[in-house]
């Protein structure tokens, strides 16, 4: 049937889509700011002409999605899966080195523990 399962938590936003029917080739994944379009376009002729079928799905990723790291993958029952981590503030959480008075540079990574949402 039309597979389309959207998972949104906090560690990752997932889709997931049935394109069984079409090749990996006839299917077109384009990323446009924080919206998400798949499209796929397929055409058989047949005796009596052509065959035609095509879909175009539309998704608003969230804001604290992880855009650079988005991964389409389609496995062999034609199960199309699109995930994209959530940094969510870690983006922008950076280790700056802490100078003392010894002449010492002191670089603590960010704990994870400090992340927003995690209570």
């Amino acid at each position: 049937g039309s597979l389309n399962e959207v998972e949104n938590t906090a560690q990752k936003f997932c889709v997931k889509l049935d394109v069984a029917a079409f090749k990996p080739e006839e299917l077109k994944v384009n990323l446009e700011g924080h919206v998400l379009t798949i499209e796929g376009h397929h055409e058989v002729k047949t005796e009596h002409g052509f065959s035609k079928r095509s879909f175009t799905r539309q998704f608003t990723l969230p804001k604290d999605v992880d855009l650079a790291h988005i991964h389409t993958v389609i496995n062999k029952e034609g199960q199309m899966t699109i995930d994209a981590p959530k940094t969510g503030s870690n983006t922008t959480v950076r280790a700056l080195p802490i100078h003392t008075s010894a002449g010492h540079a002191v670089t603590q990574k960010p704990s994870s523990t400090t992340t927003t949402g995690k209570h």
